[in-house]
């Protein structure tokens, strides 16, 4: 038995008319943040407000 690969190439454009032709389309995922501490930021929002009285 033989294994036989098939590499090949298409551009960016190429991509995105087949994509188009589809109906869809790509994007780069979005980044999205990390839940936030709600202690860390009761604590900061204190210093903040603090901050701002003086």
């Amino acid at each position: 038995m033989s294994k036989s690969t098939s590499v090949f190439g298409i551009s960016r454009e190429a991509l995105r008319k087949l994509l188009h032709r589809k109906g869809l389309s790509w994007t780069r995922p979005a980044y999205t943040l990390a839940k936030g501490d709600p202690d860390r930021q009761k604590n900061f929002e204190k210093q903040i407000d603090f901050l701002k009285k003086t």
